[in-house]
């Protein structure tokens, strides 16, 4: 008897279906951005926007206030996920029911001072659902969150102070920004009843202190932890040496003249190095057979794995925080490299199951310096997987046939040879969170090839066709992950990315 396999079809983006476009303005083109936008992008170009057309600003024109009609609307219905969608399927027509959407605006005051209060700080990370979903929930990275609102006197009050503790906190802890007006389901969801609420995760501690820089950094340092040696002239005498890891030394020198790293700056770049180097500080004054026999020619110095205590070691040439890190980062080894018969072979070895961890692979077009070494953290904050690099010039039908169309990209490739790509931020932190979270996961990417052979396994499949530019489709993508994990025994997820 002949068994009936059902595949549930989830169209998440339907990109395929014609798009009708019954005005001669595109949204995208009207905003100045890409179909690929993010809400910060729509955000960003539209405030430009507002604060050049708002006919508060142009009083003797007629036409100033049609014309900042359209840009409000084009603003409203890509700002909202749902009408976008609508929007990217059938144009203007698909929007009949939404007609009246951006028939009032703010005034240009509004949009000069509460508009998209974060926008412009690249320290802060804006998090819409998906984001938070992704890098937050669930996540080892700690995060401090203000939940606020536009319209939020207080919050506006707090906004310097959130800039500041976001400079010098980078790369210590993320700090990031939720804009409830937007996003208030998620904010519902979270239990956000006043703003600003200021939270911690993952531990979900809500800050209840003075809304004060260094209170701020005191709670939040309170939350993260690192290893830093302090040398004194005893200790060194004794101390075994941990030589498999880099060492970071940091020197307090008489011809320094108090020109060194505070035991503050010590400990924050630990945490910024947390399992990269082991970090250590010497006050010369205090214990100077230490600097006696290491004998440093600078206040901070860098020694390679197996080289400390000996005297080969690099100078570091600043005391910035985010300067160091960047020039031990360009230190530190590479990603390897992979070639065309290992990748096979690692293949043929996840497919067979004689492999136990998964695999995360960059696929880069040249093999040049990386000029990214943030991804040189990769391997210290994923040690239970592996990790490589390949060369798609190297052997361009390997890529072609994993529909790599877009350089970098990042594919994870888990047991039984099933394989997932990576679609967030590319960076180590984000990067480490998808591995962690979707190493084990039952969802596979499917192609072409996969076709009609995944309607004929015994278990019934969910697909979810998407494209990676529409965002509706990104906010979906986590749950769909989630919904894999709970019903693995039972159905079968897969992802088809419907632009290659």
């Amino acid at each position: 008897m002949n068994t009936m396999h059902i595949i549930y079809v989830l169209i998440s983006c339907s990109i395929f279906l014609p798009s009708y476009i019954y005005s001669n303005e595109d949204f995208y083109q009207l905003l100045g951005i890409t179909k690929s936008a993010t809400q910060r992008d729509i955000r960003r170009a539209f405030k430009r926007l507002a604060l050049e057309k708002h006919p508060d600003k142009r009083t003797g024109d007629s036409d100033a206030h049609a014309e900042f009609l359209r840009i409000n609307r084009a603003y409203e219905i890509l700002r909202d996920d749902e009408l976008r969608k609508k929007y990217d399927t059938y144009g203007e027509e698909g929007l009949k029911e939404d007609f009246n959407r951006g028939n009032q605006y703010q005034s240009w005051n509004f949009y000069q001072h509460n508009f998209g209060i974060y926008d412009e700080d690249p320290e802060i990370i804006t998090l819409s659902r998906a984001d938070f979903l992704q890098s937050v929930d669930g996540a080892q990275d700690t995060w401090f969150i203000n939940f606020y609102s536009p319209q939020c006197s207080h919050c506006h009050d707090l906004a310097p102070v959130w800039r500041e503790i976001s400079k010098l906190l980078e790369g210590v802890i993320r700090i990031g920004a939720i804009n409830c007006q937007d996003e208030w389901m998620m904010c519902n969801e979270q239990g956000i009843q006043a703003y600003p609420t200021l939270r911690i995760y993952p531990k979900r501690d809500t800050y209840q202190g003075p809304r004060e820089k260094d209170a701020l950094i005191r709670y939040a340092m309170s939350f993260v932890s690192a290893n830093v040696i302090k040398f004194d002239d005893q200790m060194f005498k004794s101390l075994k040496f941990d030589k498999n890891k880099p060492w970071l030394v940091s020197f307090c020198r008489e011809v320094d003249e108090g020109d060194c790293l505070d035991d503050d700056q010590v400990y924050k770049l630990a945490i910024m190095l947390n399992n990269l180097v082991q970090v250590a500080s010497v006050n010369c004054h205090v214990d100077p057979d230490v600097c006696n026999q290491l004998q440093p020619q600078s206040s901070i110095l860098y020694y390679p794995p197996e080289e400390f205590p000996s005297h080969n070691s690099y100078k570091i040439t600043s005391l910035n925080l985010k300067d160091i890190v960047s020039q031990i980062l360009a230190l530190l080894p590479d990603l390897s490299l992979i070639t065309k018969d290992q990748f096979n072979k690692l293949i043929d070895h996840l497919k067979q199951n004689t492999v136990a961890k998964p695999w995360l692979i960059h696929f880069v077009e040249q093999t040049n310096d990386d000029k990214d070494h943030d991804l040189r953290k990769l391997p210290s904050m994923l040690i239970d997987y592996n990790i490589g690099r390949f060369d798609c010039s190297s052997s361009p039908n390997t890529c072609t046939d994993l529909y790599i169309f877009k350089k970098p990209a990042f594919i994870l490739f888990k047991r039984d040879g099933h394989y997932e790509f990576y679609y967030g931020r590319h960076t180590s932190n984000d990067i480490a969170g998808f591995v962690r979270d979707n190493a084990f996961s039952p969802l596979r990417t499917l192609i072409p090839s996969d076709f009609p052979s995944v309607t004929t396994d015994s278990k019934p499949f969910i697909i979810d066709f998407f494209s990676p530019f529409c965002p509706p489709c990104m906010h979906l993508l986590p749950e769909f992950r989630k919904a894999s994990k709970r019903l693995d025994d039972k159905i079968n997820f897969g992802t088809v990315d419907c632009t290659i």
